[in-house]
């Protein structure tokens, strides 16, 4: 029940043409700085997992969420894949 609850707040926020204006200005992704703000302070499905996971008191997980530069090696691979 919380979780319908969250996706309905989420689904509130955003009208159906600010979300097509976002995806099409940002289709570039990582190379894109809309993109990158877009990300900050949401929960991504690259996050996701980590903030399912998440203890009170657990430290980094705020930094990846506001801002700081995030990497892995499966994003590396991505990115060299997409150039």
């Amino acid at each position: 029940m919380a979780i319908q609850y969250i996706l309905k707040s989420l689904n509130c926020l955003l009208s159906d043409e600010a979300v097509k204006d976002i995806e099409s200005s940002t289709k570039d992704q990582a190379v894109s700085a809309k993109w990158n703000h877009q990300r900050k302070g949401r929960v991504t499905s690259s996050l996701f997992g980590k903030v399912l996971h998440w203890k009170t008191g657990q430290k980094g997980l705020e930094a990846q969420n506001l801002g700081k530069y995030f990497s892995d090696a499966a994003i590396e691979q991505g990115l060299n894949k997409k150039l």
